[in-house]
């Protein structure tokens, strides 16, 4: 993945709004994926298809901390998942 151009990312959040977002999921995400939503929050990558191994894999955005955003990591989990629905209006 050395070759990803990241495109087009909001504002960078602060480590302390992803630890929020994680407890409210109740999970802990890796240090690598901490460090890269905190700086490229929202972007989009390039090339979307890459190789894992044998097997091509698309990645299109990296979703953002911004509530107004459709982009925003509750909203898309809402659309996957309904539960998710109140937590995005809970205050961090």
């Amino acid at each position: 993945m050395s070759n990803v151009k990241w495109r087009s990312w909001d504002e960078p959040v602060i480590k302390k709004e992803v630890e929020n977002v994680e407890k409210k999921l109740g999970v802990k995400f890796p240090l690598d994926y901490i460090e890269v939503a905190m700086k490229y929050n929202g972007a989009h990558v390039s090339p979307e298809l890459f190789q894992v191994g044998r097997k091509e894999r698309v990645f299109g955005t990296l979703l953002t901390y911004d509530n107004e955003d459709d982009e925003y990591i509750f909203e898309v989990l809402n659309d996957y998942n309904p539960h998710f629905a109140r937590l995005k209006y809970s205050s961090f």
